[in-house]
């Protein structure tokens, strides 16, 4: 009888054990994939501020070539 109560007390701890275990696990997860969403989300502004840049100066310097010419340009 006494084993059989320090067997159901030890199963309960090593239950709670495993469910806090698996708890932290989540929470670890969670955070990383969070880390990584706004990651994404970083790389993605910048790639999009390099293209809005990148035309920018595509139509500035189309611009200036106008102007320089007297007419407009005839780009690629």
């Amino acid at each position: 009888m006494v084993a059989d109560t320090v067997r159901d007390v030890a199963g309960a701890v090593s239950g709670e054990a495993s469910a806090e275990h698996v708890g932290n696990i989540a929470h670890i997860v969670a955070g990383a994939v969070r880390d990584v969403a706004g990651a994404v989300g970083a790389v993605t502004r910048e790639v999009g501020n390099w293209v809005s840049d990148s035309v920018e100066m595509f139509e500035a310097a189309r611009a200036a070539r106008e102007d320089h010419n007297g007419r407009p340009s005839e780009d690629f």
